[in-house]
């Protein structure tokens, strides 16, 4: 916002902004269900084949590949996605 900006078309722009907000972030949601799902099928397929629930080390390329893009959050996003698409908690 630059200091000529009205009151007015500042919250205008606000309210678009947090209306795209609010898309990305159901966009957001829905993948993270998607990914729960997949992570599921990939744990029911490993344990049939009686081999450990989790992947550790494919777990460990996920967080680099978070932490690469987006920085220390992207350790923080990745670890809390890896623990709620496990199968226990």
């Amino acid at each position: 916002m630059t200091t000529g900006d009205s009151w007015p078309d500042a919250q205008a722009r606000i309210l678009i902004e947090q209306a795209s907000i609010d898309a990305i972030d159901e966009e957001i949601i829905s993948l993270i269900i998607r990914r729960d799902s997949h992570c599921k099928a990939v744990e029911r397929a490993r344990i049939s084949e009686v081999r450990s629930r989790t992947d550790v080390a494919r777990e460990n390329l996920i967080i680099h590949r978070y932490h690469s893009r987006i920085g220390s959050i992207g350790t923080v996003l990745a670890v809390s996605l890896i623990r709620s698409c496990r199968g226990y908690t």
